[in-house]
């Protein structure tokens, strides 16, 4: 008695369902995978956008700051200016 297996051979329909199965099956990988790589494209653009984003605020804050500083030291008020009367009378 021969214990080995006989493979039945596929019938030409069952071949082409299986090839077809496998097509769409290769289709879907490729479209997770396009999709995939767009999400990560999209996820690195908006992460150097959100620097971006962070770099200029905070630079606006600096320059912000300066400005106030600025205008607190250059102050128009009476007891602030010291004047030289004595240059002034002669």
């Amino acid at each position: 008695m021969n214990s080995h297996k006989v493979e039945k051979s596929k019938s030409p329909l069952e071949e082409k369902e299986r090839m077809d199965k496998e097509g769409r099956l290769k289709l879907i990988r490729e479209e997770w995978y396009i999709q995939q790589e767009l999400e990560r494209k999209h996820e690195a653009r908006k992460l150097e956008m959100i620097e971006d984003y962070e770099r200029r605020r905070a630079q606006e804050l600096k320059i912000d700051h300066k400005q106030k500083s600025l205008r607190r030291s250059k102050s128009n008020s009476p007891q602030r200016r010291t004047t030289d009367y004595k240059y002034l009378e002669k």
